[in-house]
């Protein structure tokens, strides 16, 4: 029997609709996140490239992978690798691909926490937060225990 026929057509359509809009967010979760504006690609200050995107292993945190260097290889024309990495087998990794955000939870449209950022200068992992700004910046923060430090990346020209 139809829902219109049982509930009337007024009724029946408005169930319908909502029957749908479950089906959507059920089969698209993450919907809602195409408009989020910390998706995508970010310059940092020293110039390197991250693309931002939905992790791998959870779609509803966000992941970041380095993407290009300004100085991709060193003096013997090499990738540069992640050398400052203290467990010594992750060492010969490039740079150049290397997942340096991982995890972030989503606390608002443009605002995500509750992750970490691998820092490939000093081979430390810190937690970390991101909040993009209404002019279009994004502030990375890496922090220890209270003390954050905070990185400005812009979108590449």
């Amino acid at each position: 029997m139809a829902i219109a026929a049982v509930l009337g057509p007024k009724a029946g359509a408005a169930v319908l609709g909502g029957a749908m809009l479950v089906a959507f967010v059920a089969l698209f979760p993450n919907a809602s996140r195409a408009a989020d504006p910390t998706l995508g690609d970010w310059m940092t200050p020293d110039g390197a490239e991250v693309q931002i995107a939905p992790c791998a292993n959870a779609v509803d945190r966000l992941c970041g992978r380095i993407t290009r260097l300004k100085t991709p290889n060193d003096m013997a024309g090499q990738p540069l690798r992640d050398r400052a990495n203290s467990d010594l087998k992750l060492r010969p990794r490039p740079l150049v691909g290397l997942l340096i955000l991982r995890d972030l939870r989503q606390v608002r449209t443009g605002g995500w926490t509750d992750g970490t950022i691998y820092d490939p200068g000093d081979g430390r992992t810190y937690d970390a937060r991101l909040a993009t700004n209404p002019s279009g910046v994004l502030t990375v923060s890496g922090c220890v225990l209270v003390i954050c430090r905070d990185q400005r990346w812009r979108r590449p020209q």
